[in-house]
């Protein structure tokens, strides 16, 4: 592999690749990366297109861009953020052709729609839950602020390994609107990597002045699923890509007995409940797609928490044996510091602390208290008087308590009675947070 600039070789077709029609290829997963290795097979590597396969095991394409209605609604679990200089989309999508537009590509859909109607955020931060913040375009950044910036663009890569934005920033950043913009855009905590800061500032660099109002990026149509992947499918599909829906792959075995080289042997897959292998050859080319941003996530919904998978199996599927109390939440005792801080927010699978601006939010002892009951600690024992359980006659503003199910042991009010189908809508205190839970009549009881 090797890169050149301008568009010299963009518009070039390459020649057949010697050998390439007694070769095959195996691409595990279908979200956006490996439907893109399948287009540059089949259009670039000029691969018979039943040569190339590609194993899914859910029964949709997509990975993290898949979209389809669920019982509860649409599920769209992920997506990009585009913009002109995404290169190597833009010179693919130029090649698929339109699903609705009989002689255009997905790029010119792209272009058209984004030229016509181009992206901007009339409000880009909000403040008091839904007020307008006031941003007004203005960066906010000091000539110190900005000195701090260059500073860290400057830095060689090799004095940044160890060092944290926090290593370079001071308040002149922090209390920016560029670094509200910033870290809002890109996900971005103070504590994180100077490194990582110090690559995207290279990578999105001209993203700068479009941070104000999003008008750098670039959208599409319709969801990502219905706007990339499914043309991206239909046009493998009109070259007889072989798509293997409800396929898992276990396991790939490597020969590595070379040093310089690790060479696939073979595939372990499942199908249909049942385990295959597929012996590789030497003319067999494999793709694999280590992990993705939705690996392991499981449906939720306003009143109901995802639940948190915790058993691994086959294929690194993760599967739960019993419900958690509070799934995918953590209780930690600690004393909050800079050191402290960091260990938390640095272990494996932690997303943050819940609270406000992400600051973490103490529990009382008596809700500790609950949630240790809760999780079958028989130690922890309630001094509240037993409620009484409920009926149908309950008013709006009533006191109750949660008696069974997830969020027992916590203490509401009413905000809405459901006669007709035999539920109630509460407003918890859960993590210092007040919550809308729907629940059955018998879930609660009544206090006093």
């Amino acid at each position: 592999m090797y890169y050149s600039s301008g568009n010299y070789e963009a518009f070039a077709t390459p020649k057949k690749p010697e050998g390439v029609d007694h070769k095959s290829a195996y691409i595990i997963g279908s979200g956006l990366a490996a439907l893109t290795a399948a287009c540059y097979l089949v259009r670039d590597g000029q691969m018979k297109g039943e040569h190339v396969h590609v194993f899914e095991k859910n029964a949709l394409a997509g990975g993290a861009c898949d979209g389809y209605k669920y019982d509860i609604g649409y599920v769209m679990r992920g997506g990009r953020e585009m913009d002109n200089h995404f290169e190597v989309m833009w010179d693919l999508l130029h090649s698929i052709p339109s699903l609705e537009t009989e002689g255009a590509s997905v790029l010119d859909e792209y272009y058209w729609l984004n030229k016509e109607d181009p992206n901007f955020s009339l409000c880009r931060a909000t403040v008091n839950r839904g007020e307008d913040a006031h941003t007004d375009g203005k960066f906010g950044l000091s000539d110190k602020g900005a000195m701090e910036i260059m500073k860290l663009f400057f830095t060689p890569n090799e004095d940044l390994q160890d060092k944290k934005i926090t290593d370079f920033f001071d308040d002149e950043v922090f209390n920016s609107n560029f670094w509200l913009y910033w870290r809002t855009m890109f996900a971005f905590e103070n504590w994180h990597s100077a490194l990582e800061m110090k690559l995207y500032i290279q990578r999105y660099i001209h993203h700068i002045g479009g941070l104000p109002d999003f008008t750098a990026l670039r959208f599409t149509k319709y969801n990502q699923y219905e706007s990339m992947i499914l043309p991206m499918v239909k046009y493998l599909e009109s070259h007889n890509v072989q798509f293997h829906y409800g396929v898992q792959v276990a396991n790939v075995e490597f020969d590595c007995s070379d040093p310089a080289h690790k060479l696939a042997k073979r595939i372990d897959v499942i199908r249909d409940g049942k385990k295959e292998a597929i012996d590789l050859t030497e003319n067999d080319l494999v793709f694999i797609t280590n992990g993705g941003c939705v690996e392991n996530s499981s449906m939720g919904s306003q009143n109901t928490p995802a639940q948190f998978n915790t058993e691994l199996k086959e294929g690194g599927k993760r599967e739960t044996k019993e419900n958690k109390v509070f799934p995918s939440y953590v209780l930690v005792r600690m004393e909050v510091d800079d050191n402290t801080w960091a260990v938390v927010r640095n272990t494996p699978g932690v997303t943050g602390f819940v609270g406000l601006d992400g600051k973490p939010t103490p529990l009382r002892r008596d809700e500790f208290d609950k949630i240790m009951r809760r999780s079958g600690d028989r130690s922890v024992r309630s001094t509240e008087p037993a409620p009484k359980r409920t009926n149908i006659n309950l008013e709006v503003g009533q006191a109750i308590k949660v008696v069974s199910g997830p969020l027992a042991d916590f203490d509401g009010q009413v905000s809405e009675v459901m006669s007709e189908s035999g539920k109630v809508k509460v407003m918890l205190t859960i993590f210092g947070r007040e919550t809308a839970v729907e629940l059955t009549l018998d879930q609660i009881a009544t206090i006093g």
